[in-house]
This record gives C-alpha cells, sequence and structure tokens, in this order.
C-alpha cells in the first residue's frame, strides 16, 4: 500500500518483518494508519543497514560497577521530582517485578510501518548503557538522528525502500525507546537485535514522531491517531490508552514519561503502544 489515506492489507513482502516485531510485541504492527499483523507466508531476506551508514548513537561509556553485565536487584534510586529541561526527553523506571532486570542496553530506534513494502530491520540511531539502579533518565533530543529516508512512511512508486524514494510531501518517521539484549555482547545494538525480543527487558510509555519541516493537514486516519495535531520535526508523543488504537498526544513542556521494565522472577507481558 502507497496511498496515504488508506489502511493496508498486509503482503507477502513484508511478512519476516511481521514475524519478528510480534515477539517484540507488535511495536511494529499495523497502526491503523499503514501497517497489517498477518498477510502472506512468504519469506524475504531482510538486508541489514550497513554500519559505515549508521549515524553517531551518542555515549557509549560503560559506567562503573559490575550491576551493568549481571542484572541488578539493587534497590531503584528514586526518580527526580524535577521537570524534564528544555530539549531533553526524560525517562522513569518501574519495574513490572522485584527481581533482576536483564542487562540490556537503552536503545532508539526507527521503524518503518509501511508492512506492503519490504523494508530493513529497525534503525537504531541513539544507545547507551543501560543501569537498571537508576530511576530516571535523560537523553539529549539533539543526540537523537533522524530516521533514514527508508524508514519514512509516505508514498512510493515501488514495493521496497531500497528502491525508491518517498513520492509525497507528507514523510512521518515513527520510533520507540527500549532496553535491548546485547545478544552479541558486542556493545552495540542492531535492528535485529531489536526484533529479536527472546529476552524482553524494557519500553518505553513514548512514541517519537519526526514529522514534516511545517505544518501539514492530515488525512484519514492520521488526524485520528494524532488529535492534536503533528508538529514539525522531532517531538515525544504520550501514549493515551484508546480503541481501535491508541492515540498519540501532545506533551507538555517538562513532562516525563515511564520506562516499563521487566524482572527474571515472574512472566513480564510489557505494555507496548497499541497502534494496531
Amino acid at each position: 500500500m502507497s496511498e496515504l489515506d488508506t489502511a493496508s492489507t498486509g503482503g507477502a513482502a513484508g511478512e519476516p518483518t511481521r514475524r519478528a516485531a510480534r515477539r517484540l510485541g507488535c511495536v511494529v504492527c499495523v497502526i491503523a494508519l499503514s501497517v497489517a499483523c498477518g498477510g502472506g507466508d512468504d519469506d524475504t531476506t531482510m538486508m541489514p543497514t550497513p554500519d559505515a551508514a549508521r549515524p553517531d548513537t551518542g555515549p557509549v561509556d560503560e559506567p562503573d560497577g559490575a550491576a551493568r553485565d549481571a542484572g541488578s536487584t539493587v534497590p531503584v534510586m528514586p526518580p527526580s521530582a524535577e521537570p524534564c529541561a528544555e530539549g531533553m526527553l526524560c525517562l522513569t523506571t518501574e519495574r513490572r517485578g522485584s527481581g533482576i532486570v536483564p542487562a540490556g542496553r537503552l536503545a532508539v530506534f526507527w521503524v518503518q510501518m509501511n508492512d506492503d513494502l519490504v523494508a530493513p530491520p529497525p534503525e537504531v540511531v541513539y544507545e547507551e548503557p543501560f543501569d537498571p539502579t537508576v530511576g530516571r533518565i535523560e537523553i539529549p533530543l539533539a543526540h537523537i538522528a533522524p530516521p533514514s529516508e527508508a524508514y519514512l512512511w509516505c508514498e512510493r512508486d515501488c514495493p521496497s525502500t531500497y528502491d525508491c524514494d518517498c513520492a509525497s510531501e507528507l514523510r512521518i518517521g515513527i520510533g520507540f525507546v527500549g532496553v535491548v539484549t546485547d545478544a552479541d555482547d558486542n556493545g552495540r545494538i542492531t535492528g535485529f537485535e531489536v526484533l529479536d525480543g527472546s529476552v524482553p527487558i524494557g519500553i518505553a510509555g513514548v512514541v517519537l514522531v519526526h514529522g514534516p519541516p511545517a505544518a501539514t493537514a492530515l488525512p484519514d486516519p492520521l488526524h485520528q491517531m494524532f488529535p492534536d495535531g503533528l508538529a514539525p520535526g522531532l517531538m515525544p508523543y504520550r501514549v493515551e490508552a484508546s480503541r481501535p488504537f491508541d492515540t498519540l498526544r501532545a506533551t507538555m513542556p517538562g513532562e516525563t514519561f515511564p520506562l516499563f521494565l521487566c524482572t527474571l522472577d515472574q512472566s513480564c507481558e510489557l505494555p507496548y503502544p497499541n497502534l494496531s
């Protein structure tokens, strides 16, 4: 599907991405504006983003202490009550248990929401070591790189994001913040590790949206997804439970967002935004 005002009906080309997305809790599933869980059965090989093309992902220095490698049962430090400073994305941790939080890395990643396209795995544009004992995390928005052309949701004149660029003026990037398992323990998170989701760790209750450079009229069903409108540039949106899908609401200055964390002492179902 390439029309901006029509919901996707799914297709065989996107099936590998769909299956991996389900393991992540269907974060990359259908949103009424473009994606559909389900579809064809044919496998299509996904092409990884070359390392050389990946943007600078911000600070990667490991903190002192051994808690990072082994997880942590140390009590979480209470989050600061101070409002979030301008230009920052602020998260407060909320554990879904009292046991060990698995080791992982905090990552910001963009996804291609149009499931009719052959698309690469999520694009990781920011990451840092995750300290499970810290109750508040602050990420400079300026350190979050915008999505590459292949990850923009827009009209295209071909079935693959590798073969053509956007053909419409309206171009939107959708991103998430999560704590991801570094499966190969190399200190870097890849899009395939985001999709793996075999050890769920954390997801933030916020959706990052990279909007068009200027205010743009939104067609159906985008205006339902963004009832407060779509701001230009990179902005965090608060997830508000709704039906048939969650809505993304404009945020207030100083607002913070929850970072939900799983622990190993009990089964865990993370509250992924319901954009399907």
